[in-house]
């Protein structure tokens, strides 16, 4: 068990522990970020409901293909979930900071 043990951070997981969270973290959270980053681009680019609504579709897996690339490439779990709720709340925040339109 002591192999397992993180130094400085104090919590004990195996790897395959890390890896399955590191994978938990990329689809939850590239799946949450995609989401806020299209609603973001609709808004930023406006225009009809339906134009909307098919922008909001194609970035949404543009959005998640690269986020789910960026999650799983960090090599570290701590970084990968700060990042991942760091990014989320930006995006968001920027969302509701301009309005919050939904498609």
């Amino acid at each position: 068990m002591l192999h397992a043990i993180k130094k400085g951070y104090g919590l004990a997981l195996s790897p395959k522990m890390s890896l399955a969270i590191r994978l938990a973290v990329a689809l939850i959270g590239g799946y949450i970020l995609s989401a806020g980053l299209g609603l973001l681009t609709s808004t930023i680019i406006g225009g009809t409901e339906r134009e909307m609504r098919t922008i909001v579709h194609f970035v949404f897996f543009l959005y998640y293909a690269i986020s789910i690339m960026t999650f799983v490439a960090i090599n570290s779990l701590y970084r990968s979930v700060w990042i991942a709720l760091g990014t989320n709340v930006v995006a968001w925040g920027c969302w509701w900071l301009l309005g919050g339109q939904t498609v």
